[in-house]
């Protein structure tokens, strides 16, 4: 989306990005991002390869279709939990902060799908919805 937005990936990081990325290259930028998005699964493997005596114990006897309902849970949780307290700032919602179109809001993706949001609000039961929550979403099941 960024990219639609801004022409290139580049540009869409140097807009989008906390740091002044502006005089660096696309080489530097992308070895950036990439390390800053690949370290913690990085940290996962040496952990699982240096823990791997006390994981087998731990999961011994357990079913491998629980624990990996559990992983993506507390994934999805994580993620949203970091998401409100560093990305969405100051009323600001995933949309606004990665500079993604106005075109995926929530209420704009169901109507665009002929999805009423007031039904969506009378079957959840809620008063609102948040405008970034398919996107939000979207992005973690991506990841």
């Amino acid at each position: 989306g960024g990219s639609m937005r801004f022409g290139t990936w580049l540009e869409w990081e140097r807009h989008t990005g906390v740091q002044d990325l502006s005089s660096h290259s696309f080489e530097y930028i992308a070895l950036l991002k990439s390390w800053e998005h690949l370290w913690p699964m990085l940290v996962h493997l040496v952990d699982a390869r240096l823990n791997r005596a006390n994981l087998q114990r731990s999961y011994a006897g357990s079913r491998g279709s629980l624990n990996l309902v559990m992983a993506l849970v507390s994934y999805l949780v994580f993620g949203s939990v970091w998401e409100s307290l560093m990305v969405v700032d100051k009323g600001a919602n995933t949309l606004i902060k990665y500079n993604q179109p106005m075109e995926w809001t929530t209420s704009k993706l169901l109507a665009r799908a002929g999805v009423n949001m007031d039904d969506v609000l009378a079957a959840l039961k809620v008063s609102s919805l948040p405008e970034d929550i398919i996107f939000s979403t979207g992005q973690k099941l991506m990841m």
